[in-house]
């Protein structure tokens, strides 16, 4: 069983996959770690760029037929997860692999979940934007105040953690889990801009989002 599993759902991501495995795998020398890339129904050649680096590095590649959203992609990178540590990345490298030891160092400490604590360096509107969306988050659900960014979409959690939990088709679907762990850490990461591929931000998900906040207070986790 490895240390450390990391999920990567991946859409129309095929120029971001080489430098991606080359940046997890020197990121992670000399620890006993899979990387495990879902392809998400993708219309490129994701998957086929992908498996090109199984025999060269600890990658297991699956595939969806068609797109059925990342939340699916999660599942089915859970599913297969076997490490006893668990951290998600995205493909396109906004969040960056260089972060995984320092996050997994803290989580061998004795914490259940390790997230990762945004440096935003994009452009001013998406940071505009990220930063009114934690700030939503810290108003509406007293418990994630604790948090510097509690909208992050980088976390490595112990396996037991994640496991217990059914993630939901959410907009930032790590909260509840950030709300599910007795004894987090933050790191802070320097974001970075997109290398490839297409953004996937689209203006509607705010509202969705502002549902999600309100669905998460009335049951409970103010």
């Amino acid at each position: 069983m490895p240390l450390l599993s990391v999920i990567v759902p991946a859409y129309n991501e095929e120029s971001n996959i080489p430098t991606l495995v080359e940046k997890v795998a020197k990121a992670l020398s000399g620890i006993d770690y899979e990387l495990i890339i879902i392809d998400d129904g993708s219309i490129d050649n994701t998957t086929e760029v992908a498996k090109k680096f199984e025999g060269k590095h600890p990658i297991r590649v699956f595939r969806h037929e068609h797109n059925k959203g990342k939340i699916e992609a999660l599942k089915t990178g859970l599913q297969a997860a076997r490490g006893e540590f668990i951290a998600f990345l995205d493909a396109d490298m906004e969040y960056p692999p260089e972060a995984l030891p320092t996050m997994l160092q803290k989580a061998m400490q004795g914490h259940d979940l390790v997230a990762a604590i945004r440096v935003d360096g994009r452009p001013f509107y998406r940071r505009i934007v990220s930063s009114g969306a934690r700030c939503l988050a810290k108003l509406l659900i007293s418990k994630l105040r604790k948090y510097k960014d509690p909208t992050t979409e980088m976390i490595l959690t112990k396996r037991d953690l994640i496991l217990q939990m059914n993630l939901k088709n959410y907009i930032k679907p790590f909260i509840p889990i950030l709300l599910a762990a007795k004894n987090p850490a933050e790191v802070k990461i320097q974001l970075n801009y997109r290398t490839g591929g297409e953004s996937s931000f689209r203006l509607k998900w705010i509202l969705n989002y502002l549902y999600e906040l309100l669905d998460l207070h009335v049951r409970g986790g103010r």
